[in-house]
């Protein structure tokens, strides 16, 4: 009966995904054909792998970098989400609650507004801001070991304050999307093919990276005592599984 049942739990999650996979195609085709130029799906093919058709070339430039790095965010976003839910054992946990995201935002800010050179260095920099708000996040919330709920309580109040100096310095500079707090507001307009590589090149390694956490974050859903009887170090690991999903958390913020 348990064989049973796991076999059709396997099948319901392979369905799901197949699924939702025809769904995201659909949706792709869909995205591309948003404004003024419309095509099929046979039509963009061909421009895109057999001869060149200069509407495919504008959808090419223009759509695509949009598209791709909303796919690269939302997989980041939602892998480093599922990771923080497990650290915590909490549905509800994700970046932007526990305040990694902000830190990543206000770094990212700063370092365009004074350093406007370093720009394009900003996703290693919101990164660093990440670790930053990660490390305050668990400093303040150590006491003989790692409770998921202090952690939760901690980065809402640390999301709390990085929220707060973003706002200030948003007002310092007018409030406008002409100004440096422009960049914490979710926008994937006016993104290029360099932005889709940025973003591309640190996604692959977080979720490469998330892959071989992922047996370990099952055995955070036991008891930490059971965990530590297994002869495993949950404190080592829930850091470990954390600086994961602060890469993709802070790199995704940095660039969308």
């Amino acid at each position: 009966s348990g064989t049973c049942c796991t076999g059709v739990d396997g099948m319901r999650k392979f369905i799901s995904f197949i699924v939702l996979g025809i769904l995201l195609l659909i949706l792709f085709f869909v995205s591309v054909n948003l404004g003024g130029l419309r095509m099929s799906p046979l039509e963009l093919l061909r421009g895109l792998f057999i001869e060149y058709d200069e509407n495919v070339a504008i959808i090419w430039d223009l759509r695509f970098p949009r598209i791709i790095i909303a796919l690269l965010a939302g997989a980041s976003m939602a892998v480093s989400g599922t990771l923080f839910q497990a650290v915590m054992k909490n549905p509800l946990a994700d970046p932007g609650i526990i305040g990694v995201s902000s830190g990543a935002s206000f770094t990212a800010m700063l370092v365009a507004m004074l350093f406007p050179a370093l720009y394009f260095l900003s996703p290693v920099f919101a990164f660093l801001g990440g670790i930053a708000a990660f490390i305050l996040i668990y400093s303040l919330s150590w006491s003989a070991n790692l409770n998921p709920l202090r952690l939760i309580l901690v980065g809402i109040a640390v999301n709390a304050v990085f929220t707060g100096l973003i706002e200030a310095i948003s007002y310092m500079t007018g409030g406008t999307q002409s100004g440096v707090a422009s960049i914490v507001n979710a926008n994937i307009t006016m993104k290029t093919w360099d932005d889709v590589r940025i973003l591309a090149v640190y996604t692959v390694i977080g979720l490469i990276a998330a892959c071989f956490v992922t047996v370990p974050c099952n055995m955070l859903l036991l008891e930490d005592k059971t965990v530590r009887n297994l002869g495993v170090n949950v404190t080592r690991l829930r850091i470990t599984v954390s600086v994961v999903a602060v890469l993709l958390a802070s790199i995704t913020t940095a660039v969308a």
